[in-house]
């Protein structure tokens, strides 16, 4: 009875603990609540009996752990929130409520015998703005439906409408109903709820004043070289969407205008950014001279289009140094630019390539001794320095500076080498190169002509005196000094030491850190420059958060570590194995799975190790394994001929690449590998799976009016592809979603593609109506491409879904009623054109060997089941040659431009050769060249053409000089003298010398050279000299040989012993046969023919010589001979002898002053006259007699004698004595003696003649 009693007792305790718990409890009267931003917020609350009351608080409901914050308490709350605290009431109230407030509120509170209780589940709240919405549906009716709307459902039924910020009504619904029609209804629209203070934003439903563009700056100046954003910002109707929206600079009347991203110009160098909704800036970089534009922007939307005016005016400008005086002792110098740069820029001095420090302004002072070159640059843009600037001393003006001396880069990276050189203004630089080898005595290389580095260097200019040096893909033969040289028309320099480059790889070295780990250290031979991170792999997998040099290797982690560094991941150094071997075979894939698109290429890699006392002998790829049968190499595998290649990157590196993908290559792709291990083979498990997809148009409805367009694939492609529409063939900009809605005014074909495989598109999908459907769409409807290359043009057709095509082709000539050609069967265009079809829809013709006569406009035409399409107007193929024009000389610098009869399309890179050689500094259309001597030519090509040359323009060359005549030339006879030369560009002038001694004579400029009359000193030689833009030439010289019949015939007497030898000289051309002649009593006898008549002292007489030859024939004068001849001869040479002796004593007087007076100039006369002058013909001809004493008498004085005869500046003086008679008219009379003499034997009387030669 006891133990039942106690039992009952013990339950009643129980359950009476039971009820009181039971009572202690939070109810929430709601579990959701929507307020409007600014309002106040109450949130019901009660909890159980007052007498439990101990701590109590709200808070809000944290998705973290952590113990939850009393709101009371919270600072993002101070002064907001307040706890009704009557009984049992726990209101909540929030003021001034913030779209940060929204979240999960509880309450909660302790009792003396619990711990925290509170409400099973809070109460969300949901803090919204308003946003007048339009009903799309409305837009453009006449009643248009606003909507004063939120992010969620509240309760409120009191709104408030505001137009133009003015009140304007009060409904109990959230929507309102005005007439579009009334003007009193245009402007702004805005709602508040009656809870709140806060209004929504205006939205414009009506008027003008809804549609807007604003930009931000309007006039924008930047750098040449620099990138520049415009910003803007627009507005338009609330209701309308926007379909589209470009930048353009062109703006014509009734034409469209061209979206600036699809200008040749800005290929590549813009982008549109949308930093927020109703915003849209463009993005220039690489900002030319020929940018500087006004930009205007233009959107469309589905109720019209805007165009924003007057748009951003862009000027760009580079810096210019200017110098002026500032006092005596130093200049000023300012950095200037065309235009006001924005941002307010820092300014950076350099002074020959070195910063000049703490000067941040756009003015420097240079003082007498801070002379040298400077250079300014803008802060951000320090690459883009003005042209330099010599102040003060030109010597202190020559230099090349590196940015720096010592460089380290790893082996298959590539490098940049910068130099900055320096020269005074008034130099031009004519030519600049980078070289390694240089000795005394040896023109240096230009690096790229060396074989060693052929296609691997490269020469950019960032701002003038700045030349770049990049070498890719970086060998160890390429750790050299690499020196810098530039050639000016005042001289050269060379940059000293120059720039050493060490090329290293990377290498990870093991050492033992205690008994349990390794440290692994990766290491080069040189410091890498730019503090590199590094990166650690593990049997191929990267180790994350280990970004030093440096890795600890504990002896549960082991395997094949490898380390590279960041930006050249895929030059990992070596693998080496730590710890255990078996944990050192691996293969590795960069990914498991890939989607690639048909007819794209993919490539597949992989990184395989293994222990390192072990070598790899064989790497294959293979999709095919059997067990017992050796795997086929996919190279060996005929599906893929021709379409795959490895390649290695790195050492354990090895990627498959396959091109032009088909559906049946996707397989499951293995790597094995092979060592010299007879075991020791490893295949990567499980492969990388390959898919291969085309793409594909699906259409779905999207309400009555639109459809839904989706871009799909069977799998899903690899690295997040954008994807670009076409309508009709035409690309539907700024959609690069794989969606696109279509509105019912929007019908046609619609084919999708992937950014960077435009070529690849979908099949066209026939969207609403079929007649828009029908459409022949061209890449370009004009082309120009060079003779003798290869052209592709490129159309796309559409049709109706449910057509097929039954026949395409390509033709040129289309006549009315007359079935069109297919190129295919013209005669013209045999072997020489192709059909080839990218993907469905598409239809490519390639021409080859390309010829003048291909310049047509070419059509395409498909048929399907039920007719026949034509796209016009076609595409117009103009083909042209290249040819070079050559400018003026100006300062000793020419242009040269190689120019087209079109505009050659893809904007080519041109190709300039110098006399065969590649000209490297040049790769536009111009070049400029410096003035060089001897012959010379220059071409032009154009990159990916490098054999279709143009024709060389050269100077003249093979100039001939020839002279114009029927048959001999005879004095009195006209002569022409006529000039050719082979030139391009032609001569421009031709000029005719003679050869003199002296100095060659300028006779006449012309092509001909006529003289009339012409005489025998018109005898010599002639040559002329080709000009043209280039250069020039000259002729070798041609003999003009004047014919004459004898003249000046004479006799010279010579005594030799007993006989006395007469010699008959004539002048005349060509040369004479003599006949001499005795006069007896009443008769002349023919004595003998020769030219010497040899007599003997005895044999007295009258004598004479005749001279002939085939124009005519001359006598002598008679010579008397007589037993007295002797003594007469000696007697005029006596007599000569004293009047020769008086006049050279006073002319030796006057002379003496005269030397004293003009010693110099007879010096500098004497000196040219020993280099010009020839050797006197004659050297002495008087006869002197024995006795000095002896006088002449004055009967003898008119014999005449030659004291010295001298030939000056002859081109013969080398020959005989009378060996031509051209040379008359250089004959000059030293001294001319009349004497006689009376006491000199017969045999001494020419004893003393001298023939110097």
């Amino acid at each position: 009875m006891l133990n039942r009693t106690r039992l009952f007792s013990t339950a009643a305790v129980l359950m009476l603990l039971a009820g009181v718990q039971a009572q202690r409890s939070v109810t929430l009267s709601s579990q959701s609540l929507c307020a409007v931003t600014g309002s106040t917020v109450k949130i019901p609350c009660t909890y159980s009996s007052s007498y439990y009351r101990r701590p109590k608080e709200w808070y809000r409901v944290q998705s973290s752990e952590g113990e939850p914050r009393d709101l009371s308490k919270d600072p993002q709350y101070s002064g907001r929130v307040s706890v009704r605290t009557v009984t049992s009431d726990c209101e909540l109230t929030v003021r001034n409520v913030r779209a940060s407030d929204s979240g999960v509120y509880n309450f909660r509170f302790k009792t003396w015998s619990s711990g925290w209780i509170s409400a099973p589940s809070g109460v969300h709240l949901t803090v919204t703005d308003l946003q007048v919405k339009v009903d799309p549906n409305t837009v453009g009716q006449r009643e248009l439906e606003l909507t004063c709307s939120a992010t969620c459902s509240f309760s409120t039924h009191r709104f408030y409408w505001y137009r133009n910020g003015q009140f304007e009504q009060y409904l109990t619904e959230a929507s309102i109903v005005i007439d579009s029609t009334h003007l009193s209804n245009v402007g702004s629209y805005s709602c508040q709820v009656y809870e709140s203070q806060h209004r929504s934003p205006s939205v414009c439903v009506l008027g003008k004043e809804c549609w807007g563009v604003t930009y931000t700056p309007e006039r924008v100046c930047a750098l040449k070289d620099t990138s520049i954003d415009l910003s803007c910002s627009y507005k338009h109707p609330a209701g309308h969407t926007v379909i589209k929206s470009v930048w353009f600079i062109k703006d014509q009347t009734g034409v469209e205008p061209v979206d600036v991203r699809e200008d040749e110009e800005y290929q590549g160098r813009v982008q549109y950014t949308q930093i927020s909704q109703n915003n849209c800036s463009l993005r220039i970089t690489n900002l030319r001279e020929r940018d500087a534009q006004t930009y205007r922007f233009r959107f469309y939307t589905d109720g019209g289009k805007y165009t924003g005016q007057p748009g951003v005016s862009l000027s760009v400008t580079d810096l210019k140094v200017t110098v002026s005086d500032w006092g005596s002792w130093n200049k000023k110098l300012s950095c200037i630019t065309t235009c006001t740069l924005s941002n307010d820029p820092t300014y950076i001095w350099y002074k020959n390539g070195q910063r000049v420090t703490d000067r941040y302004i756009n003015e420097l002072d240079v003082k007498s001794e801070e002379s040298g070159s400077y250079s300014c640059a803008v802060r951000g843009h320090e690459e883009l320095r003005s042209p330099a600037v010599c102040v003060l001393d030109e010597k202190s003006c020559w230099s090349v500076t590196y940015s720096t001396q010592n460089i380290c880069s790893l082996i298959g990276s590539s490098v940049d080498i910068h130099s900055y050189y320096t020269f005074p203004n008034r130099y031009k630089v004519t030519k600049v190169f980078w070289f390694i080898k240089d000795q005394t005595g040896v023109e240096a290389v230009d690096v790229r002509e060396d074989e060693e580095y052929q296609g691997r260097v490269q020469y950019t200019q960032i701002s003038q005196n700045n030349c770049r040096l990049r070498i890719t893909n970086l060998r160890e033969t390429h750790a050299q000094t690499y020196r810098f040289r530039f050639y000016t028309d005042g001289g050269k320099y060379t940059g000293q030491p120059g720039v050493s480059l060490s090329v290293t790889d990377l290498k990870v070295t093991v050492s033992n850190s205690g008994s349990w780990k390794k440290k692994l250290s990766c290491i080069t031979t040189c410091t890498l420059s730019n503090d590199p991170t590094y990166i650690w792999y593990k049997n191929g997998q990267r180790v994350t958060d280990r970004y030093i040099n440096e890795l600890d290797v504990k002896s549960e982690e082991s395997g094949s570590y490898s380390c590279a560094v960041r930006g050249h991941e895929e030059l990992r150094s070596p693998a080496v194995c730590v710890f255990s071997e078996k944990s050192c075979w691996s293969v590795t894939y960069s990914t498991q799975n890939i989607c690639s698109l048909i007819g794209s290429s993919v490539d597949i890699h992989s990184y395989y190790t293994f222990p390192n006392r072990y070598k790899v002998t064989k790497v294959f790829w293979f999709i095919k394994d059997q067990t017992g049968v050796e795997p086929v190499d996919v190279r060996e595998d005929e599906e893929y001929q021709g379409r795959v290649q490895y390649t290695q990157i790195s050492q354990n590196n090895c990627r498959l690449r396959i091109t032009n993908l088909r559906e049946r290559d996707a397989q499951t792709y293995r790597f094995r590998f092979y060592t010299d291990d007879p075991t020791g083979e490893y295949t990567g498990d499980p492969g990388v799976s390959l898919s291969v997809t085309d793409l594909k148009v699906r259409v779905s409805d999207w309400g009555s009016w639109k459809k839904k367009l989706s871009c799909i694939t069977t799998c899903t492609l690899s690295s997040n592809p954008t994807y670009i529409w076409y309508k009709n063939g035409q690309r539907v900009t700024d959609r690069y979603i794989n969606e696109l809605d279509v509105k019912s005014e929007e019908p046609g074909s619609y084919s999708c593609a992937v950014r960077g495989h435009e070529e690849l598109r979908s099949p066209a999908v026939c969207v609403l109506d079929e007649k828009s459907c029908w459409s022949v769409t061209y890449s370009t409807q004009n082309i120009c491409s060079l003779i003798g290359s290869s052209v592709d043009i490129h159309s796309y057709y559409t049709f109706p879904n449910h057509y097929k095509v039954t026949e395409v082709f390509w033709f040129i000539k289309d006549q009315t009623g007359v079935e069109p050609v297919d190129v295919r069967e013209d005669e013209e265009y045999q072997g020489r054109v192709q059909y080839t079809q990218i993907s469905q829809n598409n239809c490519s013709l390639r021409i080859t060997n390309l010829r003048e006569r291909d310049t047509q406009t070419y059509r395409f035409r498909f048929y399907t089941d039920v007719g026949k399409y034509t796209g016009d107007p076609g595409v117009s193929l103009s083909v042209t040659d290249l040819k070079v024009t050559v400018s003026d000389w100006r300062e000793q610098y020419m242009n040269l431009i190689c120019i087209t009869t079109c505009t050659l399309s893809n904007n080519p890179t041109y190709i300039w050769y110098k006399n065969g050689q590649r000209v490297s500094e040049c790769k536009s259309a111009s070049c400029s060249v410096a003035a060089v001597g001897g012959a010379v030519s220059y071409s032009c090509a154009v990159e990916g053409h490098d054999s279709l040359l143009s024709p060389p323009v050269y100077s003249p060359k093979n100039t001939r000089a020839v002279v114009l005549s029927s048959g001999d030339t005879e004095e009195g006879d006209s002569v022409t003298l006529s000039c050719s030369s082979d030139a391009n560009p032609p001569v421009l002038a031709y000029s005719w010398f003679k050869q003199r001694a002296a100095a060659d004579t300028l006779l006449t400029t012309g092509q001909n050279y006529s003289i009339s009359n012409i005489s025998s000193q018109h005898s010599g030689l002639y040559y002329c000299t080709a000009h043209n833009r280039l250069g020039q030439h000259n002729s070798t010289p041609t003999l003009l040989d004047v014919l004459y019949s004898p003249r000046n015939t004479s006799i010279v007497p010579s005594v030799s012993g007993d006989l006395f030898t007469l010699v008959c000289r004539s002048d005349s051309n060509p040369n004479s046969s003599y006949t001499w002649y005795k006069k007896t009593e009443g008769d002349v006898k023919i004595i003998e023919n020769g030219t010497n008549l040899t007599l003997s002292s005895r044999a007295d007489g009258f004598y004479y010589c005749k001279a002939s030859n085939g124009f005519g024939s001359s006598n002598s004068s008679e010579w008397e001979h007589t037993s007295d001849t002797d003594n007469s001869v000696v007697k005029y040479a006596a007599s000569g002898v004293t009047v020769a002796l008086v006049l050279l004593v006073l002319l030796f007087i006057a002379v003496f002053l005269w030397i004293r007076r003009r010693a110099s100039l007879f010096s500098n006369r004497s000196e040219d006259n020993s280099k010009n002058n020839s050797a006197p013909v004659y050297g002495n001809v008087s006869a002197m007699t024995s006795d000095p004493t002896q006088t002449a008498s004055s009967e003898d004085q008119d014999n005449l004698q030659y004291s010295s005869v001298y030939f000056r500046n002859s081109h013969t003086q080398e020959a005989p004595l009378y060996s031509t008679v051209q040379l008359t008219e250089e004959v000059e009379y030293a001294t001319v003696s009349l004497a006689k003499s009376r006491a000199v034997p017969e045999d001494e009387i020419y004893n003393n003649l001298k023939l110097n030669q």
